[in-house]
């Protein structure tokens, strides 16, 4: 059954890879005696190259295990193993179902087609190679839809502040750990959860290509498809009666703008071109919108402008955060999230992912001290009030500098 414990691996490594890849070397030294493996998965461990389960090799995938789970509790490596882990899952994927598959070749495919002469050890048969690429493929499709459902959950907990990534980060690990288990002691159930994840992952990927369709409409100048939040098509300019955005900056509202100005503000506060509201692709102020060729902030006033508008939602936000902050526990998440959606993400999309740790790292430890003094009566509208304060005034700050060193 080592076929369906390969292909079954591929929702492990899509979350976790060097975790993956630790476990089933460490099923290969230790676990092949295990009375409840198959024998073709006993095959495929004992067949693993002493290179990855010996003392070093075993070693080196646990630290770097233990980096993987660290890094993605930590906001600034999250984003970067964001970026970096769709092509380092699937890769690691197809290079261990290369190993795992070679004894069941060897032993079954190869006689059938007559091409014993090639040896069990062959790497380059068709076949093996094809579900290779099979594996390597479903990995990065989970990989790349997980990511894609994550990103505006990164973007607005970017500080770990709420919790949600981190709890996200926490089952990731452990859905993972199962996972590579399931597949090495059941393989046929994990090709089942297989299946399953693969149909999950399906519904997502069609439910977010019909969110997108429906932000379209047809242009009645001339015809050009575009976003309902669009105030004028991208291809000839003509003004659109636009739709105002909804939660999470998502085109679900029904309702029309009557004021273009703040629903210009909105767009730009999702990171969305002012005019087309097609999603801007880069963390910079100053940007040209790939489709209609509109630049975000031409000047240095426009900047300030959009600033001085985050500083009005701040002044409004804020009296209803410590309101609902004397609420122990649920004005916590309520304050928290309200904070980071409503007033912090429109300054924090726009910096740079990477920039500055240090002190975003003080800035999550003050906000650490502050959440412990929500518990206090009295003291946790004060708390809640001063964790968005401190965020919003910092990020507010590298705002600033953002301005000065792009219009210089």
């Amino acid at each position: 059954m080592p076929l369906f414990a390969t292909l079954s691996a591929s929702p492990a490594f899509a979350g976790r890879a060097f975790l993956t890849l630790f476990v089933i070397a460490l099923f290969g030294r230790y676990g092949t005696e295990l009375p409840i493996l198959t024998d073709g998965v006993v095959a495929s461990l004992q067949a693993l190259p002493s290179w990855l389960t010996g003392n070093i090799s075993l070693i080196i995938l646990g630290i770097l295990a233990a980096l993987e789970i660290i890094a993605d509790k930590i906001p600034e490596a999250r984003d970067a193993l964001a970026f970096i882990d769709e092509y380092i899952k699937p890769t690691l994927s197809a290079l261990i179902a290369l190993q795992l598959l070679t004894p069941e070749f060897g032993e079954t495919l190869a006689p059938v087609l007559g091409l014993s002469e090639l040896g069990a050890g062959s790497a380059f048969f068709p076949t093996v190679i094809a579900v290779a690429l099979i594996a390597g493929g479903m990995t990065w499709v989970i990989a790349t839809t997980r990511n894609r459902i994550l990103e505006p959950i990164s973007d607005i907990d970017s500080s770990g502040e709420t919790g949600l990534a981190t709890i996200i980060s926490w089952l990731t690990d452990f859905g993972s750990l199962f996972l590579v288990v399931i597949a090495i002691i059941a393989p046929i159930l994990g090709f089942a959860l297989l299946i399953v994840a693969l149909g999950v992952v399906a519904l997502i990927r069609l439910a977010l290509a019909k969110r997108e369709k429906a932000r379209e409409v047809s242009c009645a100048n001339c015809s050009a498809k575009h976003s309902v939040a669009a105030i004028e098509c991208p291809e000839c300019h003509a003004p659109h009666d636009a739709l105002q955005l909804g939660l999470l900056g998502l085109t679900v509202s029904t309702n029309r703008v009557v004021d273009t100005p703040s629903h210009q503000f909105d767009l730009l506060k999702w990171r969305r071109c002012p005019c087309c509201a097609e999603k801007l692709p880069k963390r910079e102020l100053r940007q040209t919108c790939p489709r209609c060729k509109t630049e975000t902030f031409a000047t240095a006033e426009d900047a300030r402008a959009y600033l001085g508008n985050l500083e009005k939602l701040y002044s409004k936000a804020i009296v209803l955060i410590a309101l609902v902050g004397l609420i122990p526990v649920i004005g916590l998440v309520f304050g928290v999230i309200y904070g980071r959606i409503k007033v912090i993400s429109g300054a924090r999309i726009y910096l740079g992912r990477f920039s500055n740790f240090g002190s975003r790292l003080a800035l999550m430890l003050l906000s650490f001290i502050l959440l412990w003094l929500q518990a206090v009566p009295l003291f946790g509208a004060l708390a809640v009030a001063a964790m968005t304060t401190v965020s919003f005034t910092y990020f507010r700050s590298r705002f600033r500098k953002q301005i000065e060193r792009s219009f210089s």
